[in-house]
Order: C-alpha cells, then sequence, then structure tokens
C-alpha cells in the first residue's frame, strides 16, 4: 500500500548520519515515491518505485526510459480493465504501470484467479511483465527489472562511491 514504511527512530538517525557522512541511500519498492517521502531531505536520497519504473532524486521524478513507450498501451489497457473489474477490486493508472488492489475482497484466491483469467483474456500475460504480491497484481511493462539492473543504472547514473540500498 502507500502507507509510509515506518523505520524506529535509531534507524532513521542513522541513515541521516550515513547519509550525511556521503553515503547514498536507495530505496526500492512497488508501491510509490510517497512511501519514503520522509527520507527525501538526505543528501544523496534515491526512491525506485513501481519497481523501478520512476526514480526520485532531488530534480524530481523521472521515468524509465525504456518504460516511456507503454504510456498510451498502458492508458488504453486501464479503461478496458476498468469497464470489467468488480467495484471490490481498485484499479490505479501509474503511467506505465497498472495496479490491481484485490485486498478487499473476502477470497483472495478466488479474486487471483478472476484476475488471473481477465489479464489472459485480455492478452496481458502475454505482452506483460505481472507480479503478484500481498493481494495487489501489478501489470508492468516487458522491460528488464532486475535489482542487479536497476543498480548498475543507478550507480551509472548517479557516480555512487557508497551506496546502502532497501527495499525489494
Amino acid at each position: 500500500n502507500n502507507s509510509e514504511v515506518i523505520l524506529s527512530d535509531n534507524l532513521t538517525a542513522s541513515l541521516n548520519a550515513l547519509s550525511t557522512d556521503g553515503i547514498s541511500i536507495v530505496f526500492i519498492t512497488g508501491g510509490t515515491h510517497e512511501t519514503f517521502s520522509r527520507f527525501t531531505d538526505m543528501p544523496g536520497f534515491v526512491s525506485l518505485a513501481n519497481y523501478g519504473l520512476s526514480l526520485c532524486d532531488k530534480t524530481g521524478v523521472h521515468l524509465l526510459k525504456q518504460a516511456q513507450p507503454y504510456r498510451e498501451t498502458m492508458g488504453e489497457l486501464f479503461d478496458r480493465l476498468s469497464l470489467w473489474l468488480p467495484t471490490s477490486i481498485d484499479i490505479e493508472n501509474r503511467g506505465v504501470s497498472i495496479v490491481l488492489n484485490y485486498g478487499g475482497v473476502l477470497d483472495h484466491g478466488k479474486a487471483r484467479k478472476g484476475l488471473t483469467r481477465l489479464l489472459e483474456e485480455t492478452e496481458c500475460l502475454d505482452r506483460f511483465n505481472i507480479v503478484n504480491h500481498k493481494n495487489v497484481m501489478y501489470v508492468l511493462p516487458p522491460v528488464c527489472l532486475t535489482s542487479a539492473t536497476l543498480v548498475a543504472q543507478l550507480k551509472q547514473r548517479f557516480n555512487f562511491e557508497s551506496v546502502l540500498l532497501f527495499g525489494l
């Protein structure tokens, strides 16, 4: 969900001290950048949200270059899925991905199977990456988003000397 990450005061103070000493702090989440909003004032702070499709740094929020061509496709898919989903399943368009939250449905297994069938009928299973995590299904563009790839791209972009990585 989009709730803020809860870290102990000691860990937060340690992260701030490390950041002040020049260590970059990188958070990776399937959620949104708001999850880590209280850390954005730290020097060297970077967050990767939406499973690495979106990056937030001191200059703002940026989309992964390889994902940008999927904006229009995801918008069209969002419109199609919105027509067929029951009201008990929340759908969110995040620009280059779609989030289907079935946490409010009593039978999570049945909801997951129904969503899988719907995604199969709309040919999503063949065209997109599907991630299911904690009663939330993510429809992501077919780009390489492994942790190793993301960290390598971050090191190249920001010239990190020392980095502390949190997240998925």
